[in-house]
């Protein structure tokens, strides 16, 4: 009997191993940012853990956000904000979706930032996610402004006078004058 039990342990010891090891291939594999923030109460997060690519996106040792608040990680300004829209995630009970910029050890950067709320074991944590966006908002940004100037000169263009034209024809700007100098 004593036998059977000793398999039976080891058998389900073995299963316990394989997926720590599996769920930490999954959790550190992404090129989002992961983090696991636990809620102490209302306004207080504590770091649980992140992964791997944690580190390259931000510039920061992971080691040293474990255990920490999002004010002492991220400041006081960047840190209530965070809270903030941590507070919001968990009083909703549904995810949360934002953009953060974000000035960081690894340079300035903007992420699309998710919050899923999660209840376990009589505890609240967020699973958070973060996707590095800074790229392709510096691109939105340079195609906005392409739009609107010319790309030899860089003054304004025909596209830049017709939008200014349409927005500034109402009745509060009237009456409206408009002087062409060639």
């Amino acid at each position: 009997r004593q036998l059977s039990q000793l398999l039976i342990r080891r058998s389900r010891e073995k299963e316990i191993n394989r997926l720590l090891k599996e769920n930490s291939i999954i959790f550190n594999s992404t090129q989002d940012l992961l983090a696991l923030i636990r809620r102490n109460n209302l306004g207080s997060y504590t770091y649980v853990s992140v992964n791997n690519i944690f580190n390259e996106l931000t510039g920061m040792d992971a080691e040293s956000i474990i255990g920490r608040d999002p004010l002492d990680v991220f400041g006081p300004e960047k840190g209530r904000e965070i809270v903030g829209h941590n507070d919001d995630c968990l009083l909703a009970e549904v995810p949360v979706s934002y953009e953060m910029e974000i000035e960081l050890p690894s340079g300035d950067k903007v992420f699309q930032v998710t919050l899923n709320p999660v209840r376990m074991e009589g505890e609240t944590f967020i699973v958070a996610s973060a996707k590095d966006i800074s790229e392709e908002r510096s691109n939105q940004e340079r195609v906005e402004y392409l739009s609107f100037h010319d790309q030899l000169t860089g003054l304004y263009n025909r596209h830049y006078f017709n939008h200014s034209l349409r927005r500034l024809d109402n009745a509060r700007n009237l009456p409206l004058s408009l002087i062409m100098i060639d």
